[in-house]
């Protein structure tokens, strides 16, 4: 196995009560380091899970199902990264963000296991069409499936998963994800699912499960909208690539929008958000003077 770069090692081990520019600043620092190696999941998941190994409520099921997954994606990198956005670099990102949000958040080493291996699956394969419906969703968990009854991961546990990869579909998937996780009380009404995903209704009656599908929805859009400009600008570019259209400054702009009104962004890197939200509009203005 490969040594982990230094900026992911750095990443994991620096303090998370610093300015959420610095944090963004290493976040990108480490998927640059990332990009240039040849077995990016499986190093980020081995890095990322040493720590939660051995720890109370650790499952092994989850563990091997998460290399599992990472080592036929890496082992599979022609086909994984057959697309400019929706590839391995992508679920790194994902990952990476993922498991400092839940640093962020103390979540317990089960559900950071959880967290994780939603990631990975959320966009296994996908077919880099902008389609909704969650065919892009069900498509990964299908992929997925198994390798999870492989490493004996619960039928409990299996919907779990499903329910966090189906909240990260962009329409209903994230609306009824942000809404299940926004329930003050137990007496809230309860928003129903989308009829095409009722495994989202099970976000309903599980409080930890709707916060885990929130801090999904927040890391696989984060890299894009939250931590630099330049990194930003770099993935909607790859994006255009894939979706064979061209995509500017204002599809930014509006992609930014309608996150920050569905609440998609925590606290912490919503002050990134806007500032690079400012950047834009600027750089709009200056362009229309020019």
């Amino acid at each position: 196995m490969a040594v982990l770069p230094r900026p992911v090692l750095v990443l994991l081990r620096a303090p998370l009560n610093r300015p959420c520019e610095a944090v963004a600043a290493d976040l990108v620092d480490a998927f640059d380091a990332l990009s240039a190696t040849r077995l990016k999941l499986q190093l980020a998941w081995r890095a990322l899970n040493e720590p939660l190994h051995g720890v109370a409520g650790w499952s092994c099921a989850l563990h091997a199902a998460g290399e599992a997954l990472a080592a036929w994606a890496d082992a599979n990198a022609p086909y994984v990264d057959r697309h400019p956005y929706h590839n391995r670099q992508h679920l790194a990102e994902v990952l990476l963000t993922a498991s400092l949000l839940a640093r962020q958040h103390r979540l317990p080493t089960f559900a950071v296991q959880l967290l994780l291996v939603a990631a990975l699956m959320h966009d296994l394969d996908h077919d880099g069409a902008p389609a909704r419906g969650f065919v892009a969703e069900r498509r990964s968990m299908a992929f997925a499936r198994p390798f999870l009854d492989a490493a004996g991961v619960s039928p409990a546990q299996c919907a779990q998963l499903d329910a966090l990869v189906l909240a990260t579909e962009p329409a209903e998937g994230v609306r009824t994800a942000l809404a299940s996780a926004s329930r003050r009380t137990p007496a809230a009404v309860n928003p129903a699912p989308p009829p095409a995903a009722p495994e989202l209704q099970r976000l309903n009656h599980d409080p930890l499960l709707a916060l885990l599908a929130r801090l999904l929805c927040e890391a696989d859009v984060l890299p894009s909208i939250g931590l630099t400009l330049a990194h930003g600008l770099r993935l909607q570019a790859l994006l255009a690539q894939e979706w064979g259209r061209p995509l500017g400054p204002t599809d930014k702009l509006r992609f930014i929008d309608e996150s920050l009104s569905l609440g998609v962004v925590g606290a912490f890197f919503e002050p990134n958000v806007q500032r690079l939200r400012k950047l834009l509009l600027a750089s709009l203005d200056d362009h229309a003077v020019a």
